[in-house]
């Protein structure tokens, strides 16, 4: 009987275009299933709803739901390709590692680990670097990963504009503690070179570092 209600609730969410509780469903029928067979066309619906049809926000909350159970790893997966595409290389490092953490025997895992050793290749390629230096972790992380937001949404618009323009951002999460060990900030900055800075948020941070940027 779950099993028909789990169906007949997902043809229905499917139908209200509510793709997330879509997943919900398909994922809570195929826990009734002990039978693989049965079990697999689920999988297979469940796989495509993650791969076509759910947003960032809903991807991020399909991994918060799962945590290190499937379908974690496939919404892991789409983000980081998801990243790829847009050039946002501190995400898809960022959720590579959490893949890899995770999940570090699943045949997905070699081709992340390829792709996080080519990522700071890629980067260099690009004839301009930005570096943004903001807090992305710790109390002022909200604050951090807006204003990371605003940059990347500027170079995408400067992308849009100027197609195929030679022209990165490189992401560090940097806070106050982070002058505590100037010389690997100096390393980072010295290896990339970037044209510019942006941040850090605080006057204080600014101040600690201005004579490393310099």
């Amino acid at each position: 009987l779950k099993n028909a209600v789990y169906r007949r609730a997902t043809e229905i969410y499917t139908e209200q275009e509510e793709y997330l509780q879509a997943l919900r469903t398909l994922i809570a029928r195929k826990n009734l299933l002990t039978d693989p067979a049965e079990a697999a066309p689920i999988t297979q619906a469940i796989g495509a709803v993650i791969e076509h049809r759910l947003s960032e926000k809903e991807l991020k909350l399909v991994i918060a739901e799962a945590g290190a159970a499937p379908p974690s790893d496939e919404a892991l997966i789409r983000l980081i390709r998801m990243y790829d595409k847009a050039e946002n290389y501190y995400l898809e490092e960022k959720e590579i590692n959490r893949f890899l953490t995770l999940f570090p025997n699943r045949p997905y895992a070699t081709e992340a680990r390829q792709i996080l050793s080519t990522i700071r290749e890629r980067l260099k390629a690009n004839q301009y670097l930005i570096a943004v230096l903001l807090p992305l972790s710790g109390p002022l992380a909200t604050f951090g990963h807006s204003a990371l937001q605003g940059a990347q949404l500027a170079l995408d618009q400067l992308k849009e504009s100027l197609p195929g323009a030679p022209i990165a951002l490189v992401v560090k999460d940097y806070h106050e503690d982070s002058s505590k060990n100037p010389k690997l900030l100096e390393e980072w900055l010295n290896e990339y070179r970037p044209l510019g800075i942006i941040g850090p948020l605080r006057s204080k941070a600014v101040n600690q570092l201005a004579p490393i940027a310099e």
